[in-house]
């Protein structure tokens, strides 16, 4: 069968806190076709989300975000406040017992398997079978033996699906399609495979083109070598023409430097005579000098010396001033602080004094308080006994007839008391007042006192202060203006110390740089026309360009500019013979200079700018700078120099600098960096620079001596000046000491005025009390005398027989006596309040805490009194030590001095001696050089004829040596002859030469034929690297050719692996996509045929591309019964969930599930598709073994189960129940008109809800009543007599 599944059902299902059902509830047990059916709101989908969860689906397709959302929580309970955990169980059968084989399968029971999964109170996910763990991968795997695919979801249809399947796009379909059959999970594969595959293709492409492009290029290469053969054979007749020439040029030369060899070995044998004679005095004077340089060195440093031990001896008088005034001053603070400790000391006994009183008077007045107390308490009543009831009867009925007035009379009475009260507190405070204000009286006054005093001893040294300034002033008229040049000239002195000290760290002077800077002088000294090296001649107008105009001169920098060539000559015969080196010349009458106009490469643009345009110099220094630099450029950055040198127009034709040094070259290449030799010659140009500050240095040193002599005779305005400095010391501590005093009296002052503010406000507030009371007291004794009348006429005949005239009388006596007991009272209360004030504030004043820091201070002052004295006594020592080694250095100096004089009257008697015989080495050192500048001249024509050589790459015969060319050709080797290097013999014609125009014209001959050879190569101009190119592509065309073929048997596999995977992907879709589409049409027959339409409706599918199914849409088109063909879009809503049900159930078919839960798939169904969809899911769970649950509100759907599952909600528990029906009795059982209104018994409930511990019973009333349960038991009955006809 093509429904046919796996044999099983759900039995039951277990729910414990899971979303609206509270506690362990069972459900079921559910039969073949289970209806689940309640009122909104009541838990149906909740039951569906159950069945969900146990069977793993993810929680978001739950309603839920996270799993601890899912545990039951009440409207009145927080999340956080319940560690609830919730589990789902379902019981399945399994009816095929295709999971015996399991471990976890009991043996009592093989068919049932209890599946869990629990939500923990942490939010983690278990999952159980059978009560034993497993992991949800075994879950899963177990589901699916059984044919539960949790994520192709084939076992359950949510609330909307139906909705959402009818609206899906082609696209959509064929995405759902590829989930349900698993191609889906070889979508990375296939791209992977796709990619990999067109990456192939293109790759074999472009090796094609390469090897094509390539064998191009070797075709035009192999006639660029034929060329450059032809042009090799006339390079080697050139190359010969020009050995010879230049062999014939070598050949005289030799013959000349030969002669000229001779005439000088005479001139030198005199020279080297004079020399040795010059040398014994020439070492007779550098010793003598080097005694007279030590012994003035020696001169130099004692001077310093003494110098420096009377600057010292000089500046330590101010400072033993100043020692001597700080002393002073400590001593004078001293002495103050011990007066004002004793004051202190007096003022704190008087205090203790007084605090003794005022506590020996407040204990007395405390006593006094405690016996009055004692005595009042202990007074008795004067009224017999006899008379008191008659008495307090009499008392009691005026009471009566005046209790108003005596309520009025209380009240005035405590408020007055009240009042006097607040009086006696205010007078208190006005006597604590008074007694403060006196003592600030007096506190001001001390400190007022003590302000002009110290004000008089500020105003006497400020006149001190004005004597000694007047004093200096006449003192320093002549040497303030020395001091202050003085001050300066130090500090130019510092400045230049560190530059020079900075310029000589930076470069320190080798042995030859000293010697080649020593010969250059002697060359300026000896030669006329020899100017000086390069550098020296010019100035750069920026010194930001100091790198890169050392990079672009190179070693043309220190290079010597002469006049003439023979001026070079003669300079380097004079390095040679002194053994002094080697230098580079620059005659200016011989150098080759560019004469190219300059100005387009100065109009370039950007910070281009020629380097010699950097350079300020003399007119005649032009021609030197513009050899060495030529026409190169320089600019600011690399990038600029990239552009100009390497793109365009102007690539290779430049030569340019960068300021950090980086050279590009015109041939392309590129150099840079910074060694220690560029460094070297980049501080030559701070050279000149040096020597100016080297100078000045000098003056200024010169000028600080004379000044500092001068300095000397002006002692006595040193000691004026200390003096004054010790004065303002003193005046400066003064004057904070008169502004703080100065800040008491100005607080006490204050104190004083708000002291007496706040006593004027006491007073005005007293004198306005005083008055209330007076006015209250006269109020209280019109209301006594009300209060008499009524007494005396009560009190008549008690008077009469107590025998006073009245009442009054009679209480006048107690109430005299009472009265002078309060008077009393408040007295005392008044005295000890007053003491207390008072000794309060005594206590308060602390003198004991100034005293304790003015003896801290005194502490101090002493301290530091002893530790200036120490000072001064050491200062006093080092002095006297300081003038000792002061004597003792002059006393070394005198005699020094007398031996420089006998030292140098020597050495100016060799150094007259020395200068003789300079002036005769002289005399033949020019002879010499002018000798053998000729023989440097004829040698260095030869040498330019053999570097001519070089640079041209002409070889030239040598003796004993084979020409590489004449190897080639197959020449004999010729005899080595005996003479020089060079093979002269090779010259067979033009040895014997008469005159110089001789020379010259076959010279000429020699010039003109090279010339003609070289003018037809230059037409030629071959491409010489013919040869290695075309080994190079010969080579690259086999590689290219092998490569191709890799690259295609590469890509052959490539293709092999993506044919699999596209084969079994379309495989996999066309499997479910064909049984989708054979039996589409019968399932959506089934649901549309009716008794008016028997055959049904059609519905099918249909691919928009065959080839590759998953990669286009999917057409599905659904024709209802009756009806002509439309697209999907204008079906109804019904038809539309009609055709996404056959749809849902075709797909179903595929891998068919043992059940099937559906929720509220008939939502959007009239009555007629109802009982379509109704007859068709029954047909399926009768004919295909398929267990459908369905959740319904629709009684033309449910009403043909099996069984129905009841759900309500209990409100006031706030918790989901359910009720189990089966309807499967109702089949067999009659049908007539007494059963109809029969109501169900309750042996046909199965189930009720229970929580864990089965307290909740079930409720009363059924969500099922017997009205629609006879509606069902009626509806069953036509439907059995309908499945029965």
């Amino acid at each position: 069968k093509p429904f046919a599944g796996t044999m099983g059902r759900i039995s039951r299902l277990v729910v414990n806190n899971f979303k609206s059902y509270e506690g362990e509830q069972h459900i079921g047990p559910f039969k073949k076709f289970t209806c689940i059916i309640g009122p909104n709101g009541s838990g149906k989908s909740n039951m569906m989300d159950a069945i969900s969860f146990v069977l793993g689906v993810q929680t978001q397709q739950l309603r839920g975000s996270k799993l601890i959302d899912l545990v039951h929580l009440k409207d009145n309970e927080r999340r956080a406040d319940t560690k609830r955990t919730a589990y789902v169980e379902i019981v399945y059968v399994d009816e095929e017992e295709k999971l015996s084989e399991e471990k976890f399968i009991e043996e009592d029971n093989p068919t049932e398997i209890r599946f869990r999964r629990t939500i923990k109170s942490s939010g983690a996910a278990a999952y159980t079978i059978n009560d034993e763990d497993v992991g949800a991968k075994k879950y899963q795997e177990v589901l699916k033996s059984i044919g539960v695919l949790v994520k192709a979801r084939n076992f359950l249809v949510f609330q909307g699906d139906v909705a959402n399947i009818a609206q899906k796009s082609p696209m959509e379909i064929t995405k759902m399609f590829e989930e349900i059959s698993g191609s889906k999970a070889l979508t990375e594969d296939y791209l992977k495979a796709e990619e990999a595959c067109q990456a192939a293709e293109d790759e074999v492409m472009r090796t094609y083109n390469m090897k094509k492009s390539v064998a191009k290029e070797k075709k035009q290469v192999q006639e660029q070598k034929q060329e450059a053969e032809q042009f090799q054979e006339m390079q080697e007749e050139l190359m010969d023409k020009k050995g010879e020439f230049y062999l014939w040029q070598l050949f005289h030369a030799e013959k000349d430097l030969k002669r000229n060899a001779s005439e000088s070995e005479e001139v030198r044998e005199n020279l080297s005579n004079l020399k040795s004679e010059f040398t014994e005095v020439d070492k007779k004077l550098s010793e003598h000098s080097r005694q007279s340089a030590e012994l003035r060195k020696k001169n130099l440093i004692l001077e310093r010396k003494i110098t420096q031990k009377k600057r010292s001896l000089d500046k330590s008088k101010p400072m033993r001033i100043s020692l001597e005034a700080q002393v002073s001053g400590l001593k004078d603070g001293a002495k103050k602080s011990q007066v004002e400790l004793k004051k202190l000391e007096r003022k704190g006994k008087k205090q203790e004094e007084k605090v003794k009183s005022l506590t020996q008077q407040l204990t007395e007045i405390q006593d006094q308080k405690k016996e009055f107390e004692t005595q009042e308490s202990t007074e008795e009543n004067l009224i017999e006994a006899s008379r008191l009831e008659e008495y307090n009867k009499k008392k009691q009925e005026v009471g009566t007839k005046t209790a108003q007035i005596q309520q009025q009379l209380d009240d005035a009475q405590r408020a007055c008391s009240t009042k006097q009260k607040i009086h006696a507190k205010i007078q208190r405070e006005i006597d604590v007042l008074v007694e403060g204000k006196e003592n600030l009286d007096q506190a001001h006054q001390f400190n007022s006192t003590k302000r002009d005093k110290m004000k008089k001893h500020c105003d006497e040294n400020e006149a001190k202060l004005k004597v000694l300034t007047k004093e200096l002033s006449g003192l320093t008229k002549t040497s303030k203006g020395a001091a202050e040049r003085m001050k300066e000239v130090r500090r130019q002195l510092e400045q230049h110390d560190a530059r020079l000290h900075a310029a000589h760290s930076d470069r320190q002077q080798s042995k030859r740089e000293a010697r080649m800077l020593e010969a250059t002088e002697t060359l300026k000294r000896l030669f006329k026309g020899v100017r000086g090296r390069l550098y020296e001649l010019c100035d750069l107008t920026r010194n930001e360009y100091k790198m890169a105009v050392t990079i672009a001169l190179g070693k043309n920098m220190e290079a010597i500019v002469v006049d003439e060539e023979k001026v070079a000559l003669d300079c380097i015969k004079y390095l040679k013979e002194q053994r002094l080196g080697k230098a580079t010349f620059i005659p200016l009458d011989t150098i080759r200079v560019s004469a190219t106009n300059m100005d387009p490469l100065r109009q370039l643009g950007g910070s281009f700018k020629l380097v010699i345009d950097v350079f300020k110099y003399e007119e005649d220094t032009h021609k030197a700078l513009l050899y060495a630099c030529g026409n190169t450029l320089l600019c600011d950055t690399q990038a600029e120099a990239k552009e100009l040198c390497y793109s365009g127009s102007t690539a290779g034709k430049y030569k340019v600098v960068t300021k950090d040094g980086t050279i590009f070259h015109k041939s392309g290449n590129m150099s840079g960096g910074f060694s220690m030799k560029d460094k070297h010659r980049t501080s030559k140009w701070d050279d000149k620079e040096v020597a100016k500050v080297q100078q000045r240095r000098t003056a200024l040193y010169n000028e600080f001596v004379q000044l500092e002599r001068q300095e000397r005779t002006e002692r006595p305005s040193r000691e004026v000046s200390a003096q004054i400095e010790a004065v303002k010391q003193r005046l400066q501590y003064s004057k904070m000491d008169l502004d703080h005093i100065t800040k008491k009296v100005k607080d006490y002052a204050e104190d004083i005025k708000l002291k007496e503010k706040d006593l004027a406000q006491k007073r005005v507030a007293l004198q306005k009390l005083q008055a209330e009371i007076a006015k209250d007291q006269k109020k209280i004794d019109a209301m006594r005398k009300k209060i008499s009348k009524v007494s005396e006429t009560v009190f008549a005949e008690f008077s009469r027989s107590v025998g006073v005239e009245n009442i009054a009388e009679y209480e006048e006596k107690r109430l005299a006596a009472a009265e002078e007991r309060s008077k009393r009272k408040i007295e005392l209360a008044e005295a000890e309040s007053r003491l207390l004030g008072a000794l309060q504030y005594e206590k308060s004043r602390n003198s004991n805490k100034i005293l304790k820091s003015l003896k801290k201070k005194l502490a101090t002052l002493q301290k530091k009194l002893e530790q200036k004295q120490k000072d001064l006594e050491g200062f006093d020592a080092k002095t006297e030590e300081t003038k000792a080694k002061l004597e003792e250095a002059e006393g070394e100096l005198k005699g020094l001095k007398a031996e420089m004089a006998d030292r140098d009257s020597s050495v100016a008697g060799d150094r007259k001696s020395a200068q003789k015989l300079k002036a005769q080495i002289t005399k033949l050192e020019r002879s010499v050089i002018a000798i053998e500048a000729e023989h440097d001249k004829l040698k260095n024509v030869r040498d330019e004829v053999i570097n001519q050589a070089k640079m041209d790459r002409v070889e030239i015969p040598r003796v004993g040596a084979e020409s590489k060319r004449r190897k080639k050709r197959g020449g004999k080797k010729r005899a080595a002859p005996i003479e020089g290097d060079f093979d002269y013999d090779a010259l067979s014609e033009n040895r014997e030469i008469k005159d110089e125009a001789e020379y010259d014209k076959i010279k000429q001959a020699y010039l003109d034929s090279i010339s003609e050879m070289e003018t037809s190569l230059q037409k030629i101009n071959p491409n010489m690297k013919a040869f290695e190119q075309f080994d190079e592509v010969e080579s690259r065309l086999m590689n290219m050719s092998e490569d191709f073929k890799g690259k295609r048997e590469g890509q052959e596999g490539k293709l092999k692996e993506f044919d699999e995977i596209l084969q079994k992907r379309t495989e996999l879709f066309r499997k479910i996509f064909d049984h989708v589409e054979k039996n589409i049409d019968n399932v959506y027959k089934a649901l549309t045929k009716s008794s008016r339409h028997p055959m049904g409706g059609n519905a099918y599918l249909n691919l928009e591309d065959p080839d590759k199914p998953f990669l286009s849409g999917i057409k599905y088109n659904a024709m209802p019964p009756g009806k002509r063909f439309r697209d999907m879009d204008q079906l109804s809503g019904g038809e539309k969930t009609v055709a996404a049900l056959a749809l849902l159930f075709a797909i179903h078919s595929c891998h068919p599930a043992p059940f099937f839960v559906l929720d509220e798939v008939d939502a959007a169904l009239d009555s007629a598709n109802v009982n379509k969809v109704s007859n068709y899911v029954r047909s399926r769970t009768q004919d295909d073994s398929l267990q459908c649950i369905v959740i319904s509100l629709k009684d033309t759907f449910y009403h043909k189960a099996d069984a129905l599952v009841g759900v309500y909600k209990d409100q006031e528990q706030e918790t989901s129940g359910t009720l189990t029906l089966s309807l499967s009795e109702y089949d067999s059982k009659p049908h007539d008109k007494k059963s109809k209104d029969k109501p169900l018994s309750h042996s046909a409930v199965f189930g009720s809800q229970n929580n864990e511990k089965g307290k909740k019973k079930t409720p009363k009333k059924a969500p099922v009543s017997q009205a629609s349960a006879s509606s069902s038991r009626s509806k069953r009955s036509s439907r059995k007599r309908t499945r029965g006809s």
